[in-house]
C-alpha cells in the first residue's frame, strides 16, 4: 500500500474474520499492543482497519522473510555462515524477550514470520492480533502445526500457550535455518504428528554439521519435553551460542550475504 501525500510503502496483512465472533474492542486493545511496540526487531505496526468484517493491518515493509531465504540459500548448495545464523538468531530472541516484557506471547515462532531488509535487519512479526485472530487456523493448517509445542499438540494436557510454548517453536525454526530442512514432514496428519513430536525424541542438529556444538547446546535446551525444562528468553542470550554476538557486526555480515540473493527491485 503506498501513502500517497508521502509516497511511502506499507505492508498490508489482511485477515478474514467473522467479528460477530469475535470482539472488537478486544482486537482494539490488541492493535494497540501492537503500535506501541518500538524495538529495532519487531515489525513495526501503524494501524489497523475494519474493513466490511475484514481485518487490514498495516505494517512496516521488508523484503522477504527467513523461510524464503532459506530456500534460496540451500537451493545454491550453501549454508548461513555462524556469524550470520548467530546474528538472525540474537535479533529473533531480542524481540521475543521485548514481547515477552510487554506481555505479548507470540504463538506462532517460524521462519515465514521472521523477516529481513536490505540492510541487513531482521524482525519478528505476526504477534498479538494476527496469532489471536488466526488462532483457529493456526491448530488446522499443517504448515503452522508443525511447531507447536508438544504441550500444544497433545490436547489432553492442553495447558494454553506460554513463554516456553514459542522456545519450542523457536528451537526447530533455527534448527530448520541450520539444516535447509523443516524438522517434521508436512506431509503428516495430525496422529503421526502427535506421535512424533509428543513422544519420540526430540530433533537434533546432526552431528555432521559444520555449525559450533554451542548451537547444538543451544538447540538442544530449546526443544526439551517438559516446557518447564527450557530456558527463558534472558537465559538464552546469556547461552554461550549468542553472548558473545555483536548486533552491529552481525548485521552488517548479514547485509552483506543477504544482497546475493535478493532480486535487483528488492535491493536498496
Amino acid at each position: 500500500m503506498i501513502h500517497t501525500p508521502t509516497s511511502h510503502v506499507f505492508a498490508v496483512k489482511h485477515i478474514s474474520v467473522h467479528l460477530n465472533y469475535l470482539s472488537r474492542p478486544l482486537i482494539s486493545r490488541e492493535l494497540a499492543v501492537g503500535t506501541r511496540c518500538n524495538h529495532r526487531s519487531v515489525v513495526t505496526c501503524y494501524c489497523g482497519l475494519f474493513c466490511e468484517g475484514d481485518v487490514l493491518i498495516v505494517m512496516e515493509l521488508m523484503d522477504t522473510s527467513l523461510d524464503k531465504l532459506l530456500k534460496k540459500v540451500y537451493n545454491r548448495g550453501r549454508t548461513f555462515p555462524t556469524d550470520v545464523l548467530a546474528y538472525i538468531v540474537l535479533s529473533v530472541v531480542e524481540a521475543l524477550e521485548y514481547l515477552h516484557q510487554l506481555e505479548v506471547i507470540h504463538r506462532d515462532v517460524k521462519p515465514s514470520n521472521m523477516l529481513a531488509d536490505c540492510q541487513g535487519r531482521v524482525k519478528v512479526c505476526d504477534f498479538g492480533i494476527s496469532a489471536d485472530l488466526e488462532n483457529s487456523i493456526a491448530l488446522t493448517n499443517i504448515g503452522t502445526r508443525a511447531y507447536l509445542a508438544p504441550e500444544r499438540i497433545n490436547t489432553r494436557e492442553n495447558e494454553g500457550f506460554c513463554i516456553r510454548s514459542d522456545v519450542w517453536s523457536l528451537g526447530l525454526s533455527v534448527l530448520e535455518l541450520a539444516t535447509g530442512k523443516p524438522c517434521y514432514p508436512q506431509s503428516q496428519n495430525v496422529f503421526q504428528q502427535l506421535v512424533q513430536v509428543v513422544h519420540e525424541p526430540s530433533p537434533r542438529l546432526p552431528e555432521s554439521s559444520c555449525y559450533p556444538n554451542s548451537l547444538r547446546k543451544f538447540i538442544d535446551s530449546c526443544l526439551m519435553k517438559n516446557k518447564d525444562d527450557r530456558p527463558n528468553y534472558v537465559q538464552l542470550l546469556e547461552s554461550e551460542f549468542l553472548s558473545t554476538v555483536d548486533a552491529k557486526s552481525g548485521q552488517e555480515s548479514f547485509r552483506l550475504f543477504l544482497a546475493d540473493y535478493l532480486d535487483d527491485n528488492e535491493k536498496c
